[in-house]
């Protein structure tokens, strides 16, 4: 216990733990608003190729995350967006957002398009209509990505590891890591 204690007090948790909730949180929202205008979009504006662009969607999810990894870290060395939050928050939501799209187009779907038109007479604009009814009406839809988004942004291990290497980037999952580490080095002396 009392390594733990030297280790726990060596290591910034506090730092780390902010930075987990604010990826996990922040990835979570953006994926959910994007992904639903994206759902909205390809649920009812019919327009040509929207089956196609859900299958490109889960095809994408099918690439393993280890076959972009060099192509997105010279990206991000260009670009200058290593060791940033910023940086970990683009790389948090893209992998959300195909399977978010995916499940919210079915949501979307199953809201009859008759309730819309009921608005739109009663004299809801579009942004209205949208926030005042569809909503509301895919609210379990939007509640069960939340969760699954955030527990996916919380247990994000390979992504952090691989670009946020300073104190001001890493994730409560690398300190655990750390702490492993310390420990371990601790007990050979």
């Amino acid at each position: 216990i009392n390594r733990l204690q030297i280790v726990f007090s060596n290591l910034p948790i506090g730092q780390y733990l902010f930075n987990t909730v604010f990826l996990a949180l922040t990835s979570t929202l953006i994926a959910l608003f994007l992904a639903f205008l994206a759902a909205y979009s390809i649920a009812r504006l019919q327009f040509p190729g929207s089956n196609l662009v859900l299958t490109i969607l889960l095809a994408s999810t099918m690439l393993p995350g280890v076959a972009t990894v060099i192509p997105l870290f010279q990206m991000w060395q260009t670009l200058k967006l290593m060791h940033q939050l910023q940086g970990l928050l683009i790389l948090y939501v893209s992998p959300l957002l195909p399977i978010t799209v995916w499940v919210l187009v079915s949501f979307v779907k199953q809201v009859p398009v008759e309730i819309e038109y009921a608005a739109k007479v009663d004299g809801a604009g579009f942004w209205s209509m949208i926030w005042n009814v569809v909503l509301p009406t895919i609210k379990p839809g939007l509640a069960v990505m939340f969760i699954v988004n955030f527990i996916a942004g919380w247990n994000e291990f390979f992504t952090p590891l691989i670009f946020a290497r300073g104190p001001a980037s890493k994730t409560i999952t690398m300190a655990l890591g750390e702490a492993t580490e310390k420990i371990q080095n601790l007990e050979k002396v």
